[in-house]
């Protein structure tokens, strides 16, 4: 992904520089040396631009919430979504607990609630022994 982010610009960034060909686009279009240079030079902005939102959404992401508590009557999860959010969560609300084998090595607890899902990976945890000691104390507040 990393190198379609960062590649894909400067293919054509390269292809502006050392443009000195007409280009045919399908037959239909024809383009001057002078204008596929400029429809060259405006893909990589495009390109860019779209890199430049991409790396932003896998910073994001990498600042995922990293506090999960367990209350009396309560838990704080992060929300499986694409933006870091927090949620308080009812044990009564939750609907479903779901331990996932993502890989052979690595599990996955999906919580499906009321007021949305979290997802929690094992490896978010110090060990598979905190994993299944989380997932065993959430189960037994939630009474399932």
């Amino acid at each position: 992904m990393v190198v379609i982010l960062v590649g894909l610009p400067l293919v054509f960034v390269y292809l502006a520089k050392t443009n000195v060909k007409a280009l045919r686009i399908e037959g239909i279009f024809l383009l001057s040396p002078d204008q596929a240079t400029v429809f060259f030079w405006v893909l990589a902005g495009v390109c860019t631009l779209a890199s430049v939102v991409g790396i932003a959404f896998v910073v994001s992401s990498l600042k995922l919430p990293t506090t999960l508590e367990l209350h009396d009557s309560f838990a704080v999860l992060p929300k499986a979504a694409l933006r870091p959010v927090v949620l308080t969560v009812k044990y009564t609300a939750i609907k479903r607990l779901t331990v996932v084998q993502v890989t052979p090595s690595t599990k996955m607890l999906a919580i499906e609630s009321a007021v949305g899902n979290s997802r929690l990976l094992q490896t978010n945890f110090e060990s598979v022994d905190a994993f299944k000691k989380f997932h065993e104390a959430l189960r037994s507040r939630v009474g399932g």
